[in-house]
């Protein structure tokens, strides 16, 4: 790379007219911030007219509360007894003037799975139901507010009755497996909490709402039925039983009633262990109650020979010792520590609150030391996607951790995948047993065992989400203990999967053989998916173990890694360079990268793996003009030409789903497309009959129906919040793009404060209508040296910098031909730099002038435009 020396930097700015250091210090108020984002639920009963504004009838339109192990969802719904469904998600509560609707809790814990049969994930190993709390009233429901505060993560509101008024608190503590239910009644009211257990599901047909897989005759193994959602034939397990009744127990001492409900797996059909569900409400006078409840957990991975009860007790008598106020301070402890963590804020009030609940959800469904997060979450509705898929879902879900520097919610990913190659699991999944198959490792796309033939780049693609959380972090201990390991067995598949034929001819290259491109159908020899993750993962591997080698990673104070381990893991690195050295490169065309060899993309496809190289794996990065191998088309417009075909085949056929936006609007942001970035954005925010008023996201008929199944899709979302950070920064290794993709729509300027660059940098920035107002980059681990891109065509020669400490010596390089480009040196561990326009005023974090209209957008209310449409189009 060309550079030009542009100053060196001792000390506070490069100009003696410059203001005195004034290093950007946190926003001070974020409750107030999260506050306008609050998502409101404002209902009425009106007895004779039967009429209701708006009620929470399903998982679809209400609030929720999770750790990221156990969850809830509240909504209203008839009692069981006059017809009121039980986890379906569809419409609860009929809404009629004989209604007896109450307050429904629907509880969930994340990792509760069938495990009938291991090597059928896809039927057999899914999310198994808890149950619900009731609470039942004496007068009948006549209106009233439910309210979810982000900043304190929890619901609270008051429900209106004949009898009375009901003030209530619901909250799912930060840090224990425990929920907090309080009410406080006036007049004649008095509530009441019943547990109901669920038992009803087994596999993904019970699921899908058609009760027990029937068999064709006695010898039947598998049933060829017509799945409902795309019309194809799948063979499904039949005889499969539900698991037996939950056996409860109530017992009361003085004002206090325990409720322990034990439900066992059938063990006669493969499956061991249990769970139990406890509750314990304890009224202090007539009208005053608390309920603490919990689930505690005896299926694999615990131990399925200990009784899940005791732990349960235990969490109980802890509760009841610490008390209420204990609790809510603890609780509220961590999550007033999450939120400081990043924070952003533009001009488009819905998006920018769209944001800031998906962080809250997925804080709600993930924790260091919880499961990996599933497509459900920690709460539970019936689905037929009821586990985790690894051909797209899964992936997107971690997408936005790492540059909100919200690090601690990823790490259960490097966990559970370690957990899966020390346990032997992903070795397994390969289906091959003869030793010269040792170090080999894939998963299926629902987890299970991948027959050779299927699709590899599914463990690589899963993998790199890992390296990126990895290098975010940026330490060893992440590199070489969790990455290595997986990214090993990932890569060590290929050397038996590639061939040197293709289409019956020897070449002196390595191939994926003649397979589909996933999801698309359009493959044929050397498809773009496969053939893109074994040059990834490769490079990758060859790298990292080069780094591990040299010992160049870096270290955090007092981590260090298996050293042994790694060096033995790395002896493949020499096969792998080979691959990698006699691996086919993708065959680019006119229209970008193709679908397969000789095969342009031309099919319209829902999933986006095609522009996995461009997009996150950076194989084409748009700042290198060079040409590409085997092309006239230059490698920063290889991604240019693949996106367009993508947008007019996909788009114009029409084959698109929520999850399909982000990921384009990330690769439009990655070559500088506002517009597009943006649009991609609204686009699905906007999309009423697929983004619930809570957020969440239905592939389903959100039409209400008796046998309704959500389809629920959190990944999409979860995506849709990395496209908002990734129009605003973007970074690969250690070059850094601060506002790439700025629209129209952020006329009024945006801001972000300590978003995370890779290479563990901390990133803060504004701009203003069209104008940088200044960049402020701290550094964590001392990478050097850092690349940065400013917007709007900056003249970098006429930059302030300042630096903390002040006696730092920095210096920076203009980078020739790359105008709002320079190169940053000496900025160590623990130095920060801030970049402004000279003669520029005090920098601020401020955030942006909310948008009046669209405050409290999200929720489920009449003054919300969002519910009003969700409605008018959905019936509820």
């Amino acid at each position: 790379m060309s550079v030009v020396l542009l100053l060196v930097v001792a000390g506070a700015a490069t100009s003696a007219h410059a203001p005195t250091s004034s290093i950007v210090s946190p926003p001070s108020n974020f409750s107030a911030l999260l506050a306008r984002h609050a998502m409101d639920f404002r209902f009425k009963w009106d007895d004779d007219e039967g009429r209701y504004d708006y009620l929470p009838t399903s998982w679809l339109t209400g609030p929720f509360t999770g750790n990221g192990v156990i969850g809830t969802v509240l909504y209203f719904c008839d009692p069981p007894d006059k017809g009121g469904a039980a986890s379906r998600g569809g419409l609860c509560w009929k809404g009629n003037s004989s209604s007896e609707a109450e307050l429904r809790i629907e509880l969930g814990r994340q990792d509760l799975y069938s495990n009938r049969n291991p090597t059928d994930n896809f039927w057999s190993g899914i999310r198994l139901p808890v149950g619900y709390v009731r609470v039942v009233t004496k007068g009948k429901l006549l209106g009233g507010t439910l309210s979810l505060s982000l900043w304190d993560a929890e619901v609270v509101g008051t429900l209106m009755t004949s009898a009375g008024n009901i003030s209530l608190r619901i909250f799912t503590h930060a840090t224990q497996p425990l929920t907090l239910f309080e009410s406080n009644c006036s007049g004649n009211e008095e509530a009441a909490v019943v547990f109901v257990a669920t038992t009803r599901c087994v596999n993904r047909w019970d699921v899908a709402g058609l009760g027990e897989a029937p068999c064709a005759n006695e010898d039947s193994v598998f049933l060829a039925i017509r799945h409902s959602s795309n019309d194809v034939f799948l063979a499904v397990p039949c005889g499969m039983r539900p698991n037996p009744p939950a056996e409860c127990t109530t017992t009361t001492e003085e004002a206090n009633t325990t409720t322990i409900c034990t439900q066992a797996m059938k063990e006669d059909e493969g499956d061991r262990g249990s769970f139990a569900t406890a509750i314990v409400a304890m009224r202090q006078d007539p009208g005053r109650l608390t309920a603490y409840i919990t689930t505690s957990s005896a299926l694999w991975p615990h131990d399925v020979t200990t009784d899940p009860r005791v732990e349960a007790r235990s969490i109980l008598t802890h509760a009841q010792s610490v008390g209420n106020v204990r609790l809510r301070q603890e609780h509220c402890a961590w999550w007033h520590s999450f939120w400081p963590l990043s924070f952003l804020s533009i001009p488009v009030t819905r998006v920018e609150g769209f944001y800031y609940i998906e962080m809250y959800k997925i804080a709600s469904s993930s924790r260091e030391n919880g499961p990996m997060k599933d497509e459900i979450g920690p709460w539970y509705v019936d689905t037929e996607w009821p586990g985790y898929w690894y051909d797209l879902n899964s992936e997107l879900t971690y997408y936005p951790v790492g540059a909100s520097n919200r690090l601690v919610l990823g790490r259960n990913l490097g966990r559970q995948f370690k957990l899966n190659v020390d346990n032997g699991h992903l070795a397994r999944n390969v289906l091959r047993t003869e030793p010269t198959w040792n170090g080999s490792m894939s998963i299926g796309a629902s987890g299970n065992g991948m027959q050779v033939g299927g699709q590899p780049g599914d463990l690589v693609w899963i993998t790199s989400d890992l390296w990126a959380l990895c290098e975010y972090e940026f330490n060893a201990t992440c590199h070489a203990d969790y990455l290595l390991p997986v990214l090993r067995g990932a890569v060590g598949i290929f050397e038996h999967y590639l061939t040197e034929i293709r289409n019956g001819t020897k070449t002196d290259q390595l191939h994926v053989p003649q397979s589909n491109l996933p999801n698309c159908g359009g493959g044929g020899w050397d498809n773009s998916f496969d053939l893109g993750a074994a040059h990834w993962g490769l490079h990758t591997f060859v790298s990292l173990c080069e780094a591990i080698e040299q010992e160049s990673l870096p270290f955090v104070p007092g981590a260090d890694f298996d050293r042994a381990r790694a060096a033995e893991l790395c002896g493949f690195r020499s096969a792998a360079a080979l691959m990698l050295s006699k691996l086919a490169p993708l065959q680019i065309s006119d229209t970008g990268i193709n679908a397969a060899w000789e095969t342009p993309f031309v099919q319209p496809c829902r999933h986006f793996d095609h522009l996995l190289p461009c997009n996150p794996w950076e194989m084409y990065p748009t700042w290198n003009s060079n040409s590409t191998p085997g092309t006239s088309l230059p490698t920063n417009l290889v991604c240019t030409r693949t996106l367009d075909q993508f947008y007019t085949i996909t788009w114009g056929g029409h084959a698109d789903c929520t999850f399909s936006y982000p990921p384009v609007s990330q690769m439009s942001a990655s070559i500088g497309r506002g517009e597009a970035a943006w649009g991609n954005i609204t686009r699905v925010t906007d999309w009423v009959t697929s983004i619930m008023p809570n957020t969440m996201d239905n592939e389903g008929d959100p039409v209400p129906s008796s046998k309704q199944i959500v389809n629920i899709d959190p990944c999409a979302t979860a995506a849709l919040a990395d496209s908002v950070q990734y129009m605003m920064l973007q970074s690969h290794n250690a070059r850094i793009q601060v506002f790439p993709a700025v629209p129209e729509a952020w006329d009024k300027g945006a801001v972000f404060f300590r978003l995370r660059a890779m290479r563990a940098f901390l990133v803060s920035a504004r701009i203003g209508a069209k104008a940088l107002k200044w960049v402020q980059i701290e550094s964590i681990a001392g990478a050097q040296p850092v690349i940065v891109t400013v917007p709007f065509q900056t003249n970098v020669s006429g930059l302030s910098v300042e630096t903390l400490p002040r006696d730092a010596k920095v210096i920076l390089s203009h980078v020739a031909e790359q105008p709002t480009t320079f190169e940053i040196h000496g900025l160590e561990a623990g130095m920060t730099v801030l970049i402004r326009p000279l003669g520029s005023s005090m920098p601020d974090v401020k955030p942006i002038e909310s948008n009046s209209s669209e405050l409290k957008y999200w929720g489920y209310h009449p003054d919300s435009p969002r519910s009003r449409a969700f409605n008018e189009c959905c019936g509820h």
